[in-house]
């Protein structure tokens, strides 16, 4: 069965993620502001309103870069490295796709970030809300891109798989906690990850190329 071509070798690494990111970065930030219709806010499930509001948990709903910078530097095997990177282009080309026609928006603003949270969490979490459209809810890409990631060690260095994947799990819990996302959209995270993670295994670059 024909594969798609290893873009990353040692030499290339480099500049192949940078393209990745800047297509990435340039595919969020357009759906997330532009749409081809009004956005619309989904049903509340009871556990989203169950959840509580905890603003501190912003924190690790922003170590998402730090989980990918991690799984780049610790990944040996570059057709792994390889199938992550299409992976997670696919996930924000298609998903921005979805954002584009079917744009749906959290009701954050229900959700006001008081002084209890502290200066410094107040400022960041308030910062990024301002830069953030409320948009671009599901599936959640910050879900499905941190397990994406947390998966590649499921070809190799199986041993840091489990605590990859709690962090991806934690992440995916406080896009709940920061009230960012529905249920609904973290459930479509995991399953959206799940298979463009099967899609790429089997298309994407053989394993066992060394870096």
């Amino acid at each position: 069965m024909p594969r798609l071509p290893l873009l990353l070798t040692p030499r290339t690494k480099g500049r192949w993620v940078l393209l990745a990111a800047g297509i990435c970065t340039l595919a969020y930030m357009i759906t997330n502001r532009f749409h081809l219709g009004a956005p619309r806010t989904l049903p509340l499930a009871g556990l989203d309103e169950a959840i509580p509001f905890l603003p501190w948990t912003f924190w690790i709903y922003i170590s998402e870069s730090f989980l990918f910078l991690s799984v780049y530097l610790l990944a040996r095997d570059l057709g792994n490295l390889n199938r992550f990177l299409y992976a997670i282009v696919a996930a924000y080309l298609l998903g921005g796709a979805a954002f584009l026609v079917w744009p749906t928006v959290y009701p954050r603003q229900e959700f006001p970030i008081g002084p209890e949270a502290g200066a410094l969490t107040r400022w960041a979490f308030s910062t990024f809300r301002e830069m953030d459209s409320p948009a671009s809810c599901f599936p959640s890409l910050h879900v499905a891109t941190c397990y994406l990631a947390a998966m590649l060690f499921w070809e190799e260095q199986r041993g840091k798989l489990a605590f990859f994947l709690v962090w991806a799990t934690a992440v995916g819990v406080s896009t709940l906690t920061t009230k960012q996302h529905y249920v609904a959209d973290v459930l479509a995270g995991i399953l959206y990850a799940l298979l463009l993670y099967g899609a790429f295994r089997r298309w994407g670059p053989a394993p066992a190329v060394r870096a």
